[in-house]
């Protein structure tokens, strides 16, 4: 049909620029609905990022500052709290907490793992570098963290992140560092904070990435003694 005289075209709508706007919770279904509804938007499930870890205590915490009193920089960046990792999860849907909090508590229970600090480490990047405190890796915490795989297992979830296929480190993790800031202490192995501290329990945490650093939020936790 041709636009009559004087009348300006109708502009052909942007879908893809629609889309883009719309931002990642909804994108547009080229298919349709269930009645052919072309157009309707698909709203992507709300998620969560999950991971299991043990809270160090505040004595803890207390004793790697001291260890690092003379770094005012490091200190800066010294997190309110520290935890060992012993699965990180990632992004998950929230749909998926309840499976996957009464899976892991099957891993509680006894032993309840005493935890030795270790020697300062860092684990290097191209451009960043992360700090953190060893812990010794007894037989009852690699238990504890077999359990906690174990338990996962039963689960479609993906495989784990951040550690490498049959190798654990435990650590605390105290600062991560870009390579234009603060660096890391010239020979961290010769920082040993000392101390121990039983584990008590583990917990389901989720995380909120903010640009003043990361919330950790405790959803679950899980007895060991």
């Amino acid at each position: 049909m041709r636009t009559p005289p004087g009348r300006p075209a109708a502009r052909t709508p942007n879908r893809e620029r629609d889309d883009r706007d719309r931002g990642p919770r909804a994108a547009r279904n080229p298919e349709g609905g269930r009645n052919g509804d072309r157009g309707r938007e698909l709203h992507l499930p709300p998620t969560l990022r999950l991971f299991v870890a043990i809270s160090a205590p505040d004595d803890i915490v207390r004793r790697l500052r001291r260890a690092l009193a003379e770094r005012r920089d490091l200190l800066e960046r010294f997190p309110a709290s520290l935890h060992l990792t012993l699965r990180f999860l990632g992004d998950m849907p929230e749909s998926s907490l309840p499976l996957i909090g009464d899976a892991l508590a099957s891993a509680g229970g006894p032993p309840d793992p005493e935890l030795r600090l270790g020697p300062l480490g860092v684990f290097r990047r191209k451009d960043a570098a992360t700090l953190w405190a060893g812990l010794d890796p007894s037989p009852e915490l690699l238990g504890l963290k077999a359990r906690v795989d174990s338990a996962l297992a039963t689960l479609p979830l993906p495989p784990p992140q951040g550690e490498s296929p049959g190798r654990f480190t435990p650590h605390l993790t105290i600062a991560r560092l870009k390579a234009r800031g603060p660096q890391p202490p010239a020979d961290p192995g010769s920082i040993r904070p000392g101390g121990t501290f039983r584990a008590g329990s583990f917990g389901l945490f989720s995380s909120v990435l903010r640009p003043e650093g990361a919330r950790h939020t405790l959803l679950r936790a899980y007895p060991l003694a």
